[in-house]
This record gives C-alpha cells, structure tokens and sequence, in this order.
C-alpha cells in the first residue's frame, strides 16, 4: 500500500484520514489510520534502520546502491555532522526513503525518525508562499519588462543554519562507521528543518540588502535608491522564484549561487508551486493549471442512484467527493476565479451532500476541461495604475440561509491592461437580513483583500505607486446610494460599516462606483447559472473593457 496524501484538514473533522492506494487496487481509498492503529502497542525497544521504497518499479538494486552514496556525499559536503564515540548517548533512529525520479533513476534520502525527539519547546513555523504573494511578483515582472526565473535549491535542509542542541545518530550501514553522528545541521525527518533552513536562506538575503515583507515574510525585495526596486523573490521552502534587473543579479543571484547548491536553474517556462508560468517575450506572462486540470477524474454515480438528485450521499461517494472538492477547490484559488462559487458549494455538500451536488461537480469538472483558462498578466504602467476590486453578495441562496459574497481585485491601467492580485467567494460570516446587509458585508471583506494588496505594494515604497488609487464596484444600487448620502439605516446593524465606507469615501481613501449586473465581473462569484464569460474574457486577455476606464481613473 502506497500512502497518497492527506484524507483532510490536520485539524478537521477527517484529520486523520489517509488517502491509500492498494497495488490490487486501480482507485485509492480514504481510511482512519487511528481505527488502523487502535491495536498498536508503545514499542521500547531500540529501532532499527529500515529502508522504505516509494514507487520503485524497475529501480535495480546497484542504482538504489548509488543512489544512498550520493546522499552520503552530500552529508559530507555539507558538514552536517561529526563523529563521535559511542558512550551510550541517547540517539534518534533514521532510516532510508527510495524513490525513483521522472527520468527513471534511483533518489535515496537518509531520514531520521524525528517523532522520536521531545520538540515540544523547539520552534518550528516555516513560512511558504502565498498565492497572492506569486501574483504581486508576476505583475511587476510585466510592469518593468524583468525575466522571472525559477531555482530549486539542492539538499535544502543539508544547507541550512546549523543547530544548537545535541542530536546523536547511528549511521547506515552504508557510512561504514563505528561512531555515532553528532548532527551539526538538521536533516530531513527533523521537525525544525524547514525553518533553519528559511533561517539561513533570509539572513543570506538580508546580507545582499533584501527586506522580507512584514506581510508575508516569504516575499522578499530589494530597494535601488529610495524610492525603486530592483528585484523580488518569492520562498517556498527550497523552491525560489525571483525576478529584477542587472544590479540584482549581480548581487542577490550571485550570492545565492556561490553560497548554495542548486539542482535546477530555469528561466521564463517552467512549473512553480503546481503552476505552469510562461513569459511571452517581455509584454506579459501567462499561468494556467492545463495539465492538472485534465487529470481531474469525476465522481462515479451509480446508474440506480442518477436517477433521484435528493438521495444522501453515501460514503464511498463522499470520499470521492471530498478528493474531487480538494482539486476544484486548489484550482479555482490558483487559476480559475470562475469555479470559485461551484468549489465552494462542493465544500459544504460534505457533510450533507446529496446526489445533485455530486451532479454539480461532475458539471464543473467537464466544464473546466472545455473551456480551459490561462490568466495573463499584461504590461502595466505603474504610474498610470489603480487597483479596482469588484464585489458581489447574493442574499439568503445557500442551503442553510446564509448568503454568499466574492470578489475580484485587478491592478489595471488606463488603456485597460491589467493584471488579476486575488479573488475569493465564501459565505458571509454575518447574519444578514437584506439584501443591503449581504451587499455591504461582501464589499467590507472585499476592500480588506484589495487593501492588503495595496499595503503590500505600498511596503515596497515604489515612486510609481505614490498616487495609487483603490475603486470598489458593485452592482447594488442601493448600496451605493446608502454610501453617498447621509440619510439614518433602519438596519442598526448595518450603520457601522456603512458609517465605516462613507467616512472612506467622504476622506477619498476609496472611490465606490455603480456598474449594471452584465458588467459585474464577480456575479459569478456568488450565485449558480450566472455568466463567467466576461470574466474569462478579461482574465485570457489581460484587458479590462473601455466602460471601466472612466469609472476607475475619473475623480
């Protein structure tokens, strides 16, 4: 049996859940391991060294043989530890993990058994990218012409800041060593690993001038002057994706490359964090998910079960729910806004589905397969730009009552250029009694997405950005009316954020404008059956329609 993935969230309701696929088997199955585990007893004694082999059809025993003296090697290279005698110290077990790589050869890694250390008091957190963070530095990869470029550090954790506390291991066999290993450097199966080496990866940086965002300590820059930059980087863990000029390659991409070993160094095509980037000369750059989304496999319905769309789900179809959820849901937050609504509803349909969200999904699916979507990120001229977020609410139209808000945010210039910065449709969190009240809550969370995108880009203190404006559209009129005038809500509950948007507006922090439904490009967001063609259009082509320009650059 092969262990896939995760069966749920760590903290949720199928924390335990396993995703496992039998060798007998051709589809995985989810199971509880703690049910599987419920027989268990504390073993005591010593472990031995074990080998376990991952997908290793057709790996011969001399590669795999190789393959552990290469990761030795790389012990050895990297100081990671010293020899010691053995006086009975307490030790941590390890053991080998082979795989095999997509050209067929053996990869060998040497893992110690970190469950068996006490980490209670050990810091741990390691940041990774997020996903908004990857669009900022796609938009000013388009908005100064730079060649982004992808590098995949070799044996990270091998590389990273070394550590304080003792932690003794057996070598392998293969060390052919009568000492134990005192560890100078975490290896892989350690819990902190990962952040020493972000640790050492940042405080390299920092020595080249960079600053990590205090909003996402994954995204880095680096200033020329007071008031330009001439480079960025996103981290997720030894994967780098970074962008800049010469005098950012001079330092920063000399640095890190005399400083670390790399294994790949890719320029302008490649695949960062799932994600498929292609810079197209130097107008703009394009991401989709193409090849993810074809492998997506719907839902199995039994042909006695189609029939009837208020049946429960049973549990072999939640399970293939809840794995096709995961991938809709992955695809709909990285590159296709327009699944967010349908990602969401199949979300919620776990607990109580029935046979029609099953239906729904199935929909989504073929749907994506179809019409397939490839975001493009034009030039922009910052000087020239603003960030526009479109909002939208639909009241009372999920299953339980509640009601539904998304939105849109874009930085665009006047001649309609424009780059999508993040998108987000989820159920409203307040209780709302109108239509206004979802209207005005959807537009409260959407302005708190743009703005975070806006103190993102303010951080860098750019000169091109000073005079950057923020315009929310929505296509409720009496929102919009209830912001531009002074009149009393009967609704008390919605005085305050009310009060909270005419205070913006009236201080000309941000401008609201009104737009007809057949231009809003979030109702897709919200509500099934609506239109996401002229959200589509917009994001394959990289240009918003002429009838905004004068809504978000007229004062």
């Amino acid at each position: 049996a092969y262990i896939q993935s995760r069966g749920g969230k760590v903290r949720g309701k199928y924390g335990s859940y396993l995703n496992v696929k039998l060798e007998e088997e051709e589809e995985p199955r989810c199971v509880d391991w703690t049910k599987l585990a419920s027989e268990w007893t504390l073993d005591t004694c010593e472990e031995e060294e074990q080998e376990i082999q991952l997908s290793t059809g057709g790996v011969f025993e001399h590669d795999v043989h190789n393959a552990k003296c290469m990761e030795l090697e790389k012990f050895k290279a990297n100081n990671v530890y010293e020899e010691v005698p053995n006086e009975g110290q307490s030790t941590i077990g390890v053991r080998w993990v082979i795989t095999k790589k997509p050209s067929g050869e053996a990869k060998a890694r040497l893992v110690a058994l970190g469950y068996q250390e006490k980490s209670a008091n050990i810091r741990k957190d390691s940041p990774t990218c997020h996903k908004d963070s990857i669009r900022v530095v796609l938009t000013l990869v388009a908005a100064y012409k730079w060649e982004v470029e992808h590098i995949d550090v070799q044996s990270a954790f091998l590389q990273g800041k070394e550590i304080t506390r003792d932690i003794f291991i057996k070598p392998p066999p293969e060390a052919n060593s009568r000492y134990l290993w005192k560890l100078k450097k975490c290896i892989y199966g350690l819990v902190d690993g990962p952040r020493n080496w972000y640790v050492e990866l940042k405080d390299t940086l920092e020595e080249q001038g960079m600053k990590v965002s205090k909003l996402d300590d994954s995204f880095l820059f680096q200033k020329q002057g007071e008031s330009n930059i001439c480079g960025v980087m996103v981290v997720h863990v030894d994967d780098l994706m970074f962008s800049g000029n010469k005098r950012f390659h001079e330092n920063v991409v000399h640095a890190l490359k005399a400083k670390f070993r790399l294994s790949t160094e890719v320029k302008r095509n490649f695949v960062y964090t799932g994600l498929n980037i292609k810079q197209q000369g130097f107008e703009y750059v394009s991401v989709n998910q193409l090849g993810y989304i074809d492998q997506i496999k719907p839902i199995s319905i039994e042909a006695a079960r189609n029939s009837n769309n208020s049946w429960e789900i049973n549990e072999e179809e939640r399970s293939q729910l809840r794995s096709a959820c995961g991938q809709l849901l992955w695809a709909a937050t990285q590159t296709r806004p327009d699944v967010s609504y349908t990602a969401c509803i199949a979300g919620s349909a776990l607990t109580k589905g029935t046979v029609a969200d099953l239906k729904l999904v199935n929909k989504t699916i073929k749907y994506m397969k179809n019409n397939p979507l490839v975001l493009r990120y034009n030039k922009v001229d910052l000087k020239k730009s603003a960030i526009v977020v479109f909002c939208d609410a639909a009241f009372g139209n999920m299953k339980d009552g509640s009601s539904q808000g998304g939105h849109i945010v874009f930085m665009t210039e006047r001649n309609g250029n424009s780059c999508p910065l993040t998108w987000q449709s989820k159920k409203i969190r307040r209780v709302c009694k109108s239509t206004l009240a979802a209207e005005s809550w959807a537009m409260v969370e959407a302005l708190e997405s743009a703005e975070l995108i806006w103190t993102q880009l303010k951080e860098m203190e750019i000169e091109d950005l000073i005079d950057m404006s923020l315009t929310c559209i929505t296509d409720c009129k009496s929102l919009y009316d209830a912001i531009h005038t002074t009149n009393t809500l009967d609704d008390k509950g919605l005085r305050i954020p009310v009060a909270c948007l005419r205070q913006r507006v009236d201080n000309k922090e941000i401008r609201v404008r009104w737009v007809r439904t057949k231009l809003q490009l979030a109702d897709s967001f919200t509500k099934a059956g609506a239109s996401s063609k002229l959200l589509c259009d917009v994001l394959d082509s990289g240009n918003l329609p002429v009838e905004f320009m004068g809504l978000i650059f007229n004062k």
